[in-house]
């Protein structure tokens, strides 16, 4: 490629816009070719309007030498590459509404101040392992070759901004390995790549990149096509949830500090479900991974939101429980070949079965560890239906005195089911009224009674002044057997809570 190193060799061939840039360049000024504003793409590249037309060469001639002065170029079609990869640029570079007609070539340079290209239009920029003191401002900016990389900053260092704010880019950008020490903005922009049936390249690469300030994304974004997010580190992360793109990202290892946006824990988990909707195969489904949820967890605890946090963290346990027994499935499965079928559905069957059992009480009765007032509404639960047996066991006189003393009295004597007389329906609330040992034993109270009976740390005396009989009929029978299951299930209930509880106190 030609490189001009005096205007005596441009000068022969050189366009009104060339002289006109050298002038401006000269003098400080801006070069404002024709209207100003993005010229339209010429019908015959061989034969552009002299009066806007700069060659790449010429561009490259007036950035690279004549560094002591920036370079303000508005309105103008650049034909042929722009090329200025491998060398150190001093000044300031700002195309504004310019048509570049081959890709710009800035690939392992260092440029020592702001290089920007406002509402201008390009095939492709490369600045690969480049190195930028200050800001890269590509606002407005058109980049556009789908199904090729149109933004290329693999390994690129910035010092200040990179803004894309507004841009359209049609093509996938690639900022791998990026070090970014200002923010990353991709507001407002519009990213779309061609789709291919085998293989789906996020549209937006920021694997392993860092940006110590901010990636915003926000604005109504609009992504068509994945996002990888892979062991990036981003400062602060402000953003729309409702940006992230419908093929979902790849966010496995993503750290960030904080947000700013939206907090709510259903929102955020919404925009988590969109981390394993994509993939770089799209005929595969994308792997769960639980880091993405840690992380966010993390960073709202941090921020406060301890309730938010707590949710995604739940949220989290009942997506781990579902890819455990997924894995658990498949283990039994490659077991087809050395067992025999029955045996293995059998296995099957147990081993879910006890794993669902287990993650339902945990789910049920503490979320998980996570919400562990859920146990003081199980443990209602269980008090009101153990109530509702009691009533009924108490009713149709299925109910005795606690007390072998009473049991063996005169006055309980008479309600034995083996006299010949007739008896009370309800003996025990009988013996309660008319006899005085009765009116002076503990009343009974159904409620109390269930209470007792499901909660192992509250006494109210019940258990020990009255008992189911399993002799005065089927509703007594029910609650003496009914009481050792309600006892178990408020022993297990509390201490879930309890250790539940305890847990939190203590990460707290």
């Amino acid at each position: 490629m030609q490189r001009f190193k005096s205007w005596d060799e441009i000068e022969p061939t050189a366009t009104e816009a060339e002289r006109k840039l050298k002038a401006a360049v000269e003098a400080g000024d801006v070069c404002v070719l024709g209207t100003g504003d993005l010229p339209p793409e010429p019908d015959d590249w061989s034969n552009i309007d002299p009066v806007l037309c700069i060659r790449g060469t010429v561009m490259r001639y007036f950035i690279d030498m004549h560094n002591q002065s920036d370079v303000h170029l508005c309105g103008a079609i650049i034909s042929g590459p722009l090329d200025l990869s491998r060398t150190t640029i001093h000044c300031e570079f700002r195309a504004e509404s310019c048509r570049f007609h081959d890709p710009v070539n800035l690939s392992r340079s260092e440029f020592q101040m702001t290089v920007s290209l406002l509402g201008s239009y390009c095939r492709r920029l490369n600045a690969e392992k480049s190195i930028f003191l200050e800001d890269l401002v590509l606002r407005e900016t058109t980049i556009q070759s789908p199904g090729t990389i149109v933004l290329n900053l693999r390994g690129a260092k910035v010092g200040g901004h990179v803004s894309l704010y507004k841009g359209r880019f049609f093509g996938s950008v690639d900022m791998l390995g990026a070090k970014i020490e200002g923010q990353l903005i991709l507001s407002a922009a519009t990213f779309f790549d061609l789709p291919n049936d085998d293989y789906a390249r996020p549209t937006i690469i920021l694997q392993s990149a860092r940006i110590d300030d901010a990636l915003i994304l926000e604005e109504k974004t609009k992504i068509t096509g994945g996002i990888s997010l892979v062991a990036a580190q981003v400062g602060t992360l402000v953003d729309d949830p409702d940006c992230m793109p419908a093929l979902g990202a790849q966010a496995n290892g993503f750290v960030y500090q904080r947000i700013i946006g939206e907090t709510s824990a259903h929102k955020r988990i919404n925009w988590l479900s969109k981390f394993e909707g994509g993939g770089s195969n799209k005929k595969s489904n994308f792997a769960f991974r639980p880091q993405p949820y840690k992380q966010l967890a993390k960073v709202l605890h941090d921020m406060g939101h301890e309730a938010d946090a707590r949710e995604v963290l739940y949220v989290l346990e009942k997506k781990l429980g579902a890819e455990r027994r997924k894995a658990l499935r498949q283990e039994i499965e490659r077991l087809r070949d050395t067992s025999p079928a029955l045996g293995r559905h059998i296995v099957k069957h147990l081993l879910l079965g006890a794993d669902h059992a287990i993650d339902w009480l945990q789910r049920v009765t503490v979320g998980y560890g996570r919400k562990p007032f859920r146990s003081i509404g199980v443990l209602a639960g269980l008090i009101l239906t153990f109530w509702m047996l009691t009533l009924a066991a108490w009713h149709t006189g299925g109910f005795a005195p606690n007390s072998s003393i009473v049991l063996t009295s005169p006055d309980w004597a008479i309600y034995d089911t083996r006299n010949a007389g007739p008896t009370p329906r309800n003996p025990a609330d009988h013996w309660s009224e008319a006899t005085i040992p009765g009116r002076d034993w503990e009343s009974f109270s159904a409620i109390a009674y269930a209470a007792d009976i499901v909660v192992p740390i509250i006494d109210f005396g019940q258990t020990d002044a009255w008992a189911p009989s399993t002799t005065r009929g089927p509703a007594g029978v029910i609650l003496w057997w009914a009481r050792w299951v309600f006892t178990l299930a408020g022993w297990i209930v509390t201490a879930l809570g309890a250790a539940a509880l305890t847990g939190i106190i203590r990460r707290e």
